[in-house]
């Protein structure tokens, strides 16, 4: 680079006042039948260009340090009651137990009775359990009438009875069959009550 004082204007170029004074600008190279031009002014910012394509995920990084150990979690609800399990299988039989002690050989009741204080033989002491009569119980209730029973067979035709004036004879009387007959008609009877008087026609 070369400061360069331009003083003047360059044939060719135009006028541009704000270029006079000292600028610093590139060495001009060399040019086929001329000298290289000033450089202009700065130009104005051009559009925002069009959103690139998204770039390739880049390689995953290193892994980071362990974390600390987070607190403890709240005590989470009791879960739904699962499926019975199958059956276990049936254990082994266990060992025989030792043999217990022999035991003595209890009282009969009717030595109990002679040692409760009484004296007597086994038919006495029979006789002691037999108790005194207990009182009458209230009659029940009665029953339901039974079902009529079928009809009975013919009984045997029975013997003839006695007439009547039999009977008067066995009762003490004496006579003959009018005598009885007789003996049947009641003395007069008393006159009865005059009857009331009908009504006039």
């Amino acid at each position: 680079m070369a400061d360069i004082e331009l003083t003047g204007t360059i044939e060719g170029m135009p006028t541009a006042p704000e270029l006079e004074g000292t600028a610093t600008v590139p060495s001009p190279a060399p040019l086929a039948g001329g000298v290289e031009g000033i450089r202009g002014p700065k130009g104005d910012k051009g559009d925002k260009g069009d959103k690139g394509d998204k770039g390739d995920t880049g390689a995953q990084g290193p892994q980071g340090e362990k974390g600390d150990k987070g607190d403890k979690g709240d005590k989470g609800d009791t879960g739904a009651q699962g499926p019975a399990g199958a059956d276990g299988r049936d254990g082994q039989d266990g060992q025989d137990g030792a043999p217990g002690a022999d035991w003595q050989d209890g009282k009969s009741a009717y030595q109990i009775w002679l040692d409760a204080g009484n004296s007597g033989t086994v038919a006495d002491f029979l006789a002691s359990l037999k108790g005194d009569p207990g009182q009458d119980g209230a009659d029940g209730a009665d029953g339901q009438d039974g079902q009529d029973g079928a009809p009975g067979a013919d009984g045997q035709d029975g013997a003839d009875g006695k007439s009547a004036y039999e009977i008067w004879l066995d009762a003490g009387n004496s006579g003959t069959v009018a005598d009885f007959l007789a003996s049947l008609k009641g003395d007069p009877g008393q006159d009865g009550a005059d009857g009331a008087d009908g009504q006039d026609g």
